[in-house]
């Protein structure tokens, strides 16, 4: 009796779930008396209207299926005979709406963008509305269909300006600002100043209608046809530098703040890469903020902070003292090419997270960690088997595993030879070595230090273990591990 019981309430759930708007049925019954039409056939879209109305599939109501039930129309479209395994996603209009509007350009950018089809070739669409039923049991909702042939244009460049009190043009249509087209007559981005102020978008130098203006939130881009006595401008809130994009089709639009200075690097002995300014690191932006971050080691050693690219020719942050050592003082400067050369000093390495603010130009260092170092701090690895070679003054660095033993490499080893020189790039230090000399066999683990004078082995890479490899190395087992990816 169980059983039965609970098959019954599976089968009532199963019928539940055909009453959904994504009905695939394709019969109507006899009483059906739902029916979507448009008043075109055929249509031949044309940019210069791509504003205008293209299409409206309007449909009647639905039956009324009695007390106690309500309906809710569902729209889908597709490519025709496609069985709707391609539509665009299904829309629960609601049980008053009784029709569905494309623009030309909507029309447009759906055949071209979604479905993928040819520009100036006709091709027929099929639209769908379902009339589902709310109700307390399953009752098979209407469906009516309909096609129509349209034929999409190619997508010409056009362009979009913006005005506007809060942009270095003003309001001055003559001089309105041309975007940067991203994607032709859809897509389009703007990058600049602005102040506290208003700005919408234009078609043309001449007029400023046709414009698009905000919709409903500040993401929201209409288009407006004839001039009216006010508009929903956007707006700045607060005076920097913006980057704007807009997409016309999907009437989006979007805006990011970037601080003064876009791009903040480190470099110095206390830094991850050293004084190679090629290869300083680079902090981490807060997206939308003046803020800069960076966490991670920072050696004993001092540091300064370029701005923009990784250049000696180019501004630094600085501290206000020739070597600061404070780290407790939070005040900092930008200092133009040719100033003073002001550092920071870390005094003790240890993981520190580091919070540069470019508007209040402060700086705040956080420790947040200890290191615990095994018995070499540093390895490197030589030889032509190895990134760099055999020149020791570039010897490519293995990571070290923070407050582990382990150090890794992780990139492609050459047919060749290599060692490993400890804590420095020199020939003359202690290196890293296999037993053995000439050791081609990659799964003998063991490995050995060797003083400066001593015999001279090394690990060798042959053409046919060549490839890419994680090394890793465990300074207290005194083992190397070859992975070959």
């Amino acid at each position: 009796m169980k059983t039965i019981f609970k098959l019954s309430i599976l089968l009532f759930v199963v019928l539940l779930g055909f009453a959904s708007c994504n009905d695939d049925d394709d019969n109507q019954s006899a009483a059906d008396i739902l029916t979507i039409s448009t008043s075109e056939s055929s249509i031949v879209l044309d940019q210069g209207n791509r504003n205008e109305t293209a299409i409206t599939f309007k449909w009647n109501k639905g039956q009324d299926r009695g007390p106690g039930t309500s309906i809710t129309y569902c729209f889908e479209m597709d490519i025709a005979n496609n069985d709707f395994q391609t539509a665009i996603p299904l829309e629960e209009l609601g049980p008053d709406v009784f029709e569905r509007s494309f623009t030309v350009r909507e029309l447009n950018s759906l055949i071209l963008n979604y479905w993928k089809k040819a520009a100036n070739e006709p091709i027929t669409l099929e639209a769908k509305v379902i009339a589902r039923v709310e109700a307390d049991k399953f009752i098979k909702p209407e469906i009516s269909k309909v096609t129509i042939t349209v034929q999409p244009y190619f997508i010409s460049s056009m362009p979009i300006y913006i005005i506007g009190d809060a942009t270095p043009a003003g309001w001055n249509i003559a001089g309105a600002i041309k975007m940067t087209e991203i994607e032709p007559g859809v897509k389009y981005s703007y990058k600049g100043t602005f102040t506290q102020g208003e700005y919408r978008f234009i078609e043309g130098r001449e007029s400023d209608v046709p414009t698009y203006e905000q919709g409903n939130s500040q993401t929201s881009l209409v288009f407006v046809e004839k001039g009216k006595d006010s508009y929903n401008n956007f707006k700045i809130e607060k005076s920097g530098k913006y980057e704007i994009i807009i997409d016309l089709v999907k009437g989006i639009h979007e805006s990011e703040y970037y601080p003064e200075y876009e791009r903040i690097f480190m470099v110095g002995d206390a830094t991850p890469n050293g004084w190679d300014i090629n290869s300083a690191f680079e902090f981490t932006w807060t997206k939308g903020t003046d803020e800069f971050v960076y966490e991670g080691l920072l050696s004993t050693g001092r540091m300064k902070f370029p701005l923009e690219e990784r250049s000696w020719f180019t501004s630094f942050l600085m501290p206000m003292t020739t070597v600061e050592t404070d780290l407790s003082k939070t005040q900092m400067q930008v200092v133009p090419t040719g100033g003073v050369d002001n550092q920071w000093e870390i005094t003790e390495a240890a993981f520190y997270r580091i919070t540069l603010n470019l508007e209040k130009k402060t700086i705040i260092f956080e420790k947040y960690g200890e290191l615990i170092y095994p018995k070499y701090k540093r390895i490197f690895m030589v030889g032509d088997a190895t990134p760099n070679g055999w020149d020791i003054d570039t010897a490519y660095e293995f990571k070290w595993q923070i407050n582990t033993s382990l150090f890794v490499f992780e990139g492609y080893l050459n047919p060749g030879e290599m060692k490993f020189p400890l804590e420095e790039r020199s020939w003359f230090t202690s290196f890293l070595m296999p037993m053995e000399n000439r050791q081609e066999d990659l799964s003998n683990t063991a490995m050995q230090e060797i003083p400066t004078g001593g015999v001279d082995n090394k690990w060798i890479i042959t053409n046919a273990t060549a490839g890419n490899y994680k090394l890793t190395l465990d300074v207290e087992k005194m083992t190397i591990k070859f992975e070959k990816k």
